[in-house]
């Protein structure tokens, strides 16, 4: 039972080129908004198959393609003299959510035709 609890948060195997930055001293500087931040990105690196793109800083996408997560339970004043900061790559539901707005527009268009058509 513990294995099979362990292995259903297992997403796979990460790459070695995204360990060792992992390792490495943490000194990317980025702003986001007013904020500037400090850290390292997973995405920094092309991997075959997973990062066409390389990201260094979150300002290298869009909007759009940005999640943030930082810790709720963070008072204002203890969030602007250091917080911890998660930047996720949300390209891929940015591209899929693109496509199903397309796919409901054309669903759309084609129920009002054919509803024009046997009136």
């Amino acid at each position: 039972a513990v294995l099979a609890r362990q292995a259903m948060y297992h997403l796979g195997d990460m790459p070695a080129v995204v360990r060792r930055s992992l390792g490495e001293p943490w000194a990317q500087q980025c702003s986001y908004g007013d904020l500037h931040h400090l850290g390292v990105s997973l995405l920094a690196s092309p991997v075959a198959g997973m990062v066409d793109m390389p990201v260094r800083c979150p300002k290298d996408l869009r909007p759009q393609e940005i999640l943030r997560v930082r810790p709720g339970l963070q008072s204002e004043s203890e969030s602007e003299l250091w917080h911890m900061a998660f930047f996720f790559d949300m390209r891929q539901v940015t591209v899929a959510d693109a496509i199903f707005g397309v796919l409901t527009t054309l669903f759309v268009c084609t129920v009002l035709c054919g509803a024009s058509l046997t009136l």
